[in-house]
């Protein structure tokens, strides 16, 4: 985020092992940590001023509003309660800050001061409402809302109330973003079947298309004088960042007027350049880039001249799982030679190796508490019979959990770190198994010799800890090099009783995950021939394809928050991690 200067550029970054606020110049020179505590700091929002930044963090326990100086003294916290609270944005003249909050429930939207007093709730509905944006005049605040069932844009009093519905169609709009002048609203909609860039006046009228291509235009931003727009576009085979002329009136129907006037392509990489923001100028624009396997920051000339890599980051390899807290992610490894665990920073950086020995360490799972790992090794046997294993995150004090002749694999942690579900072959069959964190009463919880089938692997907790996911095989056949198809996804509560299976396919489901509130489980499926990652309700209901690619995709994570999901494809030729985001 800019400055209103336009001489500095706050951003968040987990460089040092968990996310903090940073602060450098314009061209990336003298990059200065702002925020030094073991948990989450992001979100920063300068004040108009300039003076202070605003941003979200849970050191405390659950996250807060807190406010410091520019230089990132006098850090103050100006929220308090047992809610999560988000997405600071100051009012145009500094003296109060917007936020979204979900103390109550769910989601609303409050106000309160720049010093914290007078808090007030301005939204009260069964829905959520989120990402709050005061109109640059200050007298109004837009926000995005599912209370009348889709992603629909809204728009209140800076006070509360007259909250008006903007948009009304059975698709989502979002990323609603205010002309300099108050009186337009950018946003992103696939009314028309892909995510295109529209505008309308600021009471909701007069809608109009900006872009119009069969692929995804999104992340609109005014340009300070509102004469363009810049955004986000995958019109050319990967996301790369695009300007256009604003025009009052556009004509689709126009082939040649489709785009909003002039569109000008600024980057031309292989690669993901998303987020445009432009400096307070607007003379240049700062986007964040998945370019050559990285991810950085980068800015260029409002042009498309001048591309300058700001921050730099480093690639990484593949099976990953996110730390609870978002900051680091696990994965697994055989760059030296045999897999081993390995550890990094969720923006690539500080890559540390956790386990060395000359046998398999794989199938990282972190604690819920994100102090320890489990994994399975075949270290102290014989090669390829599996025990569980665990240990501190740091790769220390290394114990040895489950030991028997027979496979025992595929740890997965109960929601309060008292458990650990796996799967075992010591009974003559794979059955789903839990045993105490330190290894101890290990019971079995499936039986093929009651339910019928030859295996039963992968056991996934639910986030409130009352049932386990697994991938079971039952009444499919042996393919052509004699592996099972046909594998499906059965869910069970956490004692082994009610057992339900939730995909019914003639296909094969390789990895599950649940997302974090409970309400989803992602997986992977060949059902349309590839390998590819779906996601569907708890009950099995509503199955959404959300990859489509020709290649291996494996082992999707969701992250904290839910918006993410991170996964392995050798799309560009080797395993390497991708993320995208679920909605």
């Amino acid at each position: 985020m800019w400055s209103p200067d336009g001489n500095k550029i706050a951003f968040g970054s987990d460089r040092d092992g968990d996310w903090e606020i940073y602060i450098m110049n314009a061209d990336g020179t003298n990059v200065r940590q702002l925020t030094d505590n073991s948990d989450g700091d992001a979100g920063a929002a300068w004040s108009p001023d300039g003076r202070k930044i605003a941003f979200q963090s849970d050191r405390d326990g659950n996250f807060e509003i807190y406010v410091m100086n520019a230089d990132g003294s006098n850090v103050r916290q100006l929220t308090n309660d047992s809610g999560r609270d988000f997405t600071p944005a100051w009012s145009p003249d500094g003296s109060r800050i917007a936020f979204q909050s979900d103390r109550d429930g769910d989601d609303e939207i409050y106000v309160m001061n720049a010093d914290g007093s007078n808090l007030t709730q301005l939204t009260n509905d069964s829905g959520r409402d989120f990402t709050p944006a005061w109109s640059p005049d200050g007298s109004r605040i837009v926000f995005v809302s599912d209370r009348d069932g889709g992603f629909e844009i809204y728009v209140m009093n800076a006070d509360g109330p007259d909250v008006t519905r903007l948009t009304n169609i059975p698709n989502a709009d979002w990323m609603a973003a205010w002309s300099p002048d108050s009186s337009r609203i950018a946003f992103v909609s696939d009314r028309d079947g892909d995510f295109e860039i529209h505008m309308m006046n600021a009471d909701g009228s007069n809608v109009i298309q900006l872009t119009d291509n069969p692929d995804t235009d999104w992340f609109p931003a005014w340009s300070p004088d509102g004469s363009r727009i810049a955004f986000a576009s995958g019109r050319d085979g990967d996301f790369d960042i695009y300007a256009m002329n604003v025009e009052s009136e556009i004509d689709v129907e126009d082939a040649s007027n489709a785009d909003g006037g002039k569109v000008t392509q600024l980057t031309d990489h292989f690669g993901y350049d998303l987020y445009p923001a432009w400096s307070p100028d607007g003379s240049r624009i700062a986007f964040i880039s998945y370019r050559d396997r990285n991810i950085g920051l980068y800015v260029v000339n409002s042009d498309g001249s001048n591309i300058t890599q700001l921050t730099h980051n480093l690639d990484l390899p593949n099976s990953p799982m996110w730390s609870p807290d978002g900051s680091k992610i696990a994965f697994m490894s055989d760059r030296d030679g045999d897999f081993e665990i390995y550890v990094v920073n969720a923006d690539g950086s500080n890559v540390i190796q956790l386990t060395d020995n000359p046998d398999t360490d794989w199938s990282p799972a972190w604690s819920p508490d994100g102090s320890k790992i489990a994994f399975m090794s075949d270290r102290d046997g014989d090669d390829r019979i599996y025990e569980i294993y665990v240990m501190n995150a740091d790769g220390s004090n290394v114990t040895r959990l489950t030991n028997n002749s027979d496979q025992d694999s595929f740890p997965a942690w109960s929601p309060d770190g008292n458990k650990v579900a796996f799967t075992s072959d010591r009974d003559g069959y794979d059955e789903i198994y839990v045993m105490n964190a330190d290894g101890s009463d290990d019971i079995q919880l499936t039986d093929y010799s009651k339910e019928g089938w030859l295996f039963a692997t992968s056991p996934l907790w639910s986030p409130n800890g009352s049932k386990i996911a697994f991938i079971s095989y039952q009444d499919g056949d042996l393919d052509n090099d004699g592996d099972l198809d046909n594998t499906e996804i059965y869910v069970m509560n956490a004692d082994g009783s009610n057992i339900t299976r939730l995909t019914n396919n003639s296909d094969t489901v390789v990895s599950t995950a649940w997302s974090p509130d409970g309400k989803r489980i992602a997986f992977v499926s060949n059902r349309d021939g590839g390998f590819e990652i779906y996601v569907m309700d708890a009950d099995g209901t509503n199955v959404v394809q959300i990859t489509d690619n020709s290649d291996t995709v494996v082992g999707p994570t969701w992250s904290p928050e839910g918006k993410r999901i991170a996964f392995a494809s050798d799309r560009d030729g080797d395993l390497e991690i991708y993320v995208m985001d679920v909605d």
